[in-house]
């Protein structure tokens, strides 16, 4: 070698190779940010004008062992479903009208612990779906049904005392709220509103951390 040249210097035009892959690198990664957000868009529209999207989007994923999340996905990924559920391939589903959800509201405020239930039910047989608005009606009917002729425990919910009382602990640290959060994607199942548990299930979050302050 060059005695001029600096030890372990590279040969005269890798600089330039190396450079000019570098800019290779950076426009393959943004067109491949581009595709994503077409497709993430996409995606958002899709949901926006069709009710049942979303629930074939949430099976979509399930059946396949994949996160429900669009954003954890390639632009790939949302592309197949998108362009899949347009050319009608999935199974076309009757979804909730709006007397429906009127009538299961009601009957979610006349029975207190139909809304544990509910989320929970969710969970096993709408793929994830809570939202009544963005289920199938078979699947809303079956639940009511259910509940109608003892399948679910009565449920004594969480009192007054207990709501007050977890809300307090949130609003005087922070870090009860982080307990909450880590409570509610364990115990809680998924519920956010004390209001919305079991008296003893929410109960047992005041234990937890009145344990861990001692």
């Amino acid at each position: 070698p060059d005695d001029d040249e600096p030890r372990g210097a590279a040969p005269q035009g890798a600089e330039v190779r190396g450079a000019s892959e570098e800019e290779g690198d950076a426009e393959e990664e943004e067109e491949e940010d581009n595709e994503y957000y077409l497709w993430l868009s996409r995606f958002a529209s899709l949901e926006k004008r069709d009710r049942s999207a979303s629930l074939a989007w949430n099976r979509f994923c399930v059946e396949q062992g994949e996160p429900t999340n669009p954003r954890m996905h390639k632009w790939t990924f949302l592309q197949r479903f998108v362009e899949g559920f347009e050319a009608g391939e999935f199974p076309e589903l009757e979804m909730t009208t709006r007397r429906d959800v009127e009538d299961f509201n009601i009957f979610r405020k006349d029975n207190p612990s139909a809304q544990w239930h509910w989320l929970q039910y969710c969970a096993k047989h709408c793929y994830g779906i809570r939202n009544p608005k963005k289920v199938a009606v078979g699947m809303l009917r079956k639940f009511i049904e259910d509940y109608e002729t003892g399948e679910y425990e009565d449920l004594k919910m969480a009192t007054p005392e207990t709501v007050g009382l977890i809300l307090e602990l949130q609003r005087r640290d922070e870090k009860y709220r982080k307990a909450w959060l880590d409570f509610i994607d364990g115990v809680g199942r998924g519920v956010r509103d004390p209001r919305h548990m079991p008296d003893e299930v929410a109960s047992k979050f005041i234990l937890d951390v009145t344990a861990d302050i001692a």
